[in-house]
């Protein structure tokens, strides 16, 4: 490397027009980003094309969890609170261009050291070998055969198993959107049609939600729930596919009429974090319960702790979410490790759900191998 070439702030009109450029290269067809949402960003980021990425993807992701065809100005604002903090702003240090510049230098320098240990390894290498033991007569094999099997070792079934960077590569028709939702689908039971309107669509018309966030792969694996993981493999190809169950280490990956079994360690390179899965709220309502509400579906969380803690949480038929039924709720919580606030959203109705037990559910734990009949429900 030879060159070297600093790049300033982009100005408002050059932000909009990189995040259209942006958009337009990954397949968007319409807008996207409001005209607010693209100058929110820029202040945001001060101009930086990095932070830029960063405020936009995590918009784009929300404005996906919500099922919303634009982002707006709001939804840029959280997205900058989850990846800057309270403030929703960078900080001065991410606006100096040094750190930049020392560590292009500091990465050329890298390059050019590891070039010439590489260089001068080899050489030494060539020069400590003596030259006797290329011309050192051998003698005659008495026994060929075993010569032969000496220098053509017979490859272990392991070493005959195709990597998942190769899997995907030979699969790389398979593992789109559609057939993503559609490996998914079949977990629960239900059809997917590649001809109809999107994924989550489909899942409301059959009593499904989507839940798509981030996390690390302990915390997907926590709830338990099959879903549809990104991967990127080297090349920078992106790929669909869905986690359908782990053992012991191993993560069972699928894509319609395929299977994979792959390590841990081996899954977790390629995944950058962004999932989306599939649960049926109770009673058909997407509804988060909060102390001091009144709802119908407090008698449904009553009655669900009391079969799962084994102790009678009284009054079993009120539907007031009191003080008594929040500090049960927040020691459940505690005791699967989720966020302890006394809400129940989301992921404490599906772990209570599937501490229930019930056979409706496919779960990671169980493989997710065969399909689920759709007439039954995850929770009533």
């Amino acid at each position: 490397v030879t060159a070297r070439y600093h790049l300033l702030p982009l100005n408002s009109l050059e932000a909009g027009q990189y995040l259209d450029h942006r958009l337009a290269v990954a397949g968007a067809l319409q807008p996207i980003l409001s005209a607010r949402a693209k100058k929110t960003i820029h202040q945001l980021s001060g101009g930086i094309p990095r932070l830029m990425n960063l405020i936009s993807d995590r918009a784009l992701l929300g404005a996906w969890s919500r099922e919303q065809h634009t982002v707006d100005k709001r939804l840029v604002e959280a997205a900058a609170n989850e990846v800057f903090g309270r403030n929703g702003t960078a900080s001065r240090k991410s606006h100096n261009p040094m750190p930049l510049i020392l560590g292009t230098a500091c990465a050329i320098l890298a390059v050019l050291t590891a070039a010439a240990y590489w260089s001068n390894r080899d050489t030494t290498r060539q020069t400590a070998e003596p030259e006797t033991a290329i011309v050192k007569p051998v003698p005659a094999p008495t026994q060929p055969q075993r010569v032969a099997v000496a220098t053509q070792p017979v490859e272990s079934p392991a070493q005959l198993a195709p990597t998942l960077q190769a899997w995907l590569s030979d699969n790389r028709e398979r593992t789109g959107s559609d057939s993503a939702f559609e490996a998914l689908f079949g977990l629960w039971g239900q059809q997917y049609s590649r001809a109809g309107a999107s994924g989550c669509s489909q899942a409301v018309d059959a009593g499904l939600r989507c839940i798509a966030d981030r996390s690390a792969l302990s915390g997907l694996l926590l709830l338990d729930r099959p879903a549809i993981m990104t991967l990127i493999t080297d090349e920078g190809e992106a790929h669909q596919v869905v986690l359908m169950g782990h053992d012991a280490g191993q993560m069972r990956l699928a894509i319609p009429n395929g299977e994979i079994d792959v390590a841990r360690s081996e899954l977790e390179p390629l995944w950058f974090g962004e999932y989306l899965l599939l649960w049926r709220p109770p009673n058909g309502r997407v509804v988060s319960f909060r102390p001091g509400m009144r709802d119908p579906g407090i008698v449904w969380l009553r009655q669900s702790l009391t079969a799962i803690l084994g102790q009678d949480i009284q009054p079993a038929d009120s539907q007031l979410y009191d003080d008594a039924l929040a500090l049960e709720v927040r020691n459940y919580q505690r005791s699967r490790r989720l966020t302890v606030d006394g809400l129940v959203g989301q992921q404490t109705q599906m772990m209570i759900n599937t501490d229930l037990g019930l056979a409706s559910i496919p779960l990671l734990s169980n493989g997710s191998s065969a399909a689920l009949s759709a007439s039954t429900g995850e929770a009533r």
